[in-house]
């Protein structure tokens, strides 16, 4: 549950020694409470100097911080920005923090002062976060995803006359081009311009609270509007932004991403997902698994010591079956398509294996019972009977016991193991 000041916590997942949580899955599921999300959730990353209020978690140590968003199922990327020179560790972080937070951001936030905006820190970690996209999708056949970038100017009012914000927006366009028009990207990309990876929001706002708090308000508001109204045209969580990584797999697939980026190996997120699609299809596979084993053992022991036939027993079959793959549906069905229909059919065949065990016990009872009475009635007929009419009454006792085993045949059990 939220905390008395109505924020959920924020948890550090990366930690100044490189380290990826080990507790994120935890925290997604009981503080952040984001266990059903399934695919109903967004990403957003946020870059900013240590000096911007673009410090989510008001953290400024070389790690990497996430928190959920207040009421709105939100996961806020908190990736410390420039300030002054940086050391070979700060580049070599800053470009392993812009490669993992593209690897699952939507919308990628730049939370910069207006004094900043053209400096050569500034410029760097706009370098390093398109170099880091394009290394996302150096392997040609690779999915190419696109993400949005919202560039917010802070304080453009209190340093004297600030240009027009038209004029900002103009400069940093020309700055993110000329970025992509110097990277040495001829030999991994085939698309010609920037607008094919990212789109580009400004947004010109977020005055000093001290010395205009009103219009900060409404800043801020307005900002707020594009990421909670679904109905605005500026509505940021276009279906086309997505990563369409389920939660219960974001963990396993965000700390994988991070140990190929340590690793410094080639990163393709197509397979990736696959990866992931096939581990979380198997888990879930599983777990539904041993729950239909201990439901099936329950019924068959039940079957066994009656000794005898259930009437019901196919409509016991099919409900069993249908639950099991239902739960699986019901928890897979939001990875990839193609591995969450192999790995169900899998599972049915499982399913089925086990049920031909109560499919096979009936047909043996039922056998059994009909010899019995077979014998029994013929037996019976043969006493109180004539020789000449024990023909006819034997074909009628035969006749009836036929009747008998189709009235009461695993027959229709089929339809149940040929699913």
């Amino acid at each position: 549950m939220p905390a008395k000041n109505d924020t959920y916590p924020c948890h550090q997942i990366i930690d100044e020694n490189q380290e990826f949580s080990d507790e994120l899955s935890t925290v997604i599921e009981q503080k952040w409470e984001l266990s059903e999300a399934k695919l109903d959730y967004h990403v957003v990353s946020i870059f900013g100097s240590r000096y911007t209020a673009g410090k989510t978690c008001s953290q400024t140590t070389q790690s990497i911080w996430m928190s959920r968003a207040t009421q709105l199922p939100i996961l806020l990327i908190d990736v410390q920005g420039p300030v002054g020179p940086k050391s070979n560790k700060d580049q070599d972080f800053e470009s392993k923090a812009a490669l993992f937070a593209l690897t699952t951001t939507e919308v990628l936030i730049f939370d910069l002062r207006e004094p900043d905006l053209f400096t050569n820190s500034t410029i760097s970690m706009l370098e390093n976060v398109i170099q880091a996209y394009l290394r996302l999708f150096q392997n040609p056949k690779g999915a190419r995803q696109k993400t949005l970038i919202i560039t917010i100017i802070r304080d453009n009012e209190i340093f004297g006359q600030a240009p027009p914000f038209k004029e900002f927006k103009e400069n940093l366009n020309n700055i993110f081009n000329n970025i992509w028009r110097t990277l040495d990207n001829k030999a991994t990309i085939t698309t010609p311009t920037i607008d094919d990876f990212f789109d580009f929001m400004f947004f010109n706002g977020s005055r000093d609270p001290i010395f205009s708090s009103e219009q900060f308000i409404k800043d801020v508001t307005n900002l707020q509007e594009r990421f909670i109204d679904p109905t605005t045209s500026d509505y940021v969580f276009q279906p086309q932004y997505h990563k369409q990584i389920p939660i219960d797999g974001y963990h396993k697939y965000v700390s994988d991403i991070w140990t190929q980026i340590c690793l410094n190996k080639s990163l393709d997120l197509s397979t990736q997902q696959k990866l992931l699609s096939e581990l979380r299809c198997d888990e879930i596979s599983n777990d539904v698994l041993k729950r239909f084993e201990k439901r099936f053992d329950l019924l068959l022991t039940r079957t066994l010591e009656k000794d005898d036939i259930i009437s019901d027993l196919g409509y016991r079959m099919r409900t069993l079956q249908d639950n099991t793959i239902n739960e699986y549906q019901t928890r897979a069905s939001c990875y990839l398509s193609e591995i969450y229909q192999e790995k169900e059919k899998k599972l049915l065949e499982k399913i089925n294996a086990k049920l031909h065990v109560l499919f096979d016990a009936q047909l043996k009872f039922l056998h059994i019972k009909a010899i019995k009475m077979f014998e029994y009635e013929l037996k019976v007929t043969i006493f109180n009977g004539s020789l000449p009419l024990v023909d006819d009454d034997t074909k009628g006792i035969i006749v009836s016991r036929r009747s008998l085993i189709e009235t009461n045949s695993p027959s229709k059990y089929k339809l149940v193991v040929s699913r």
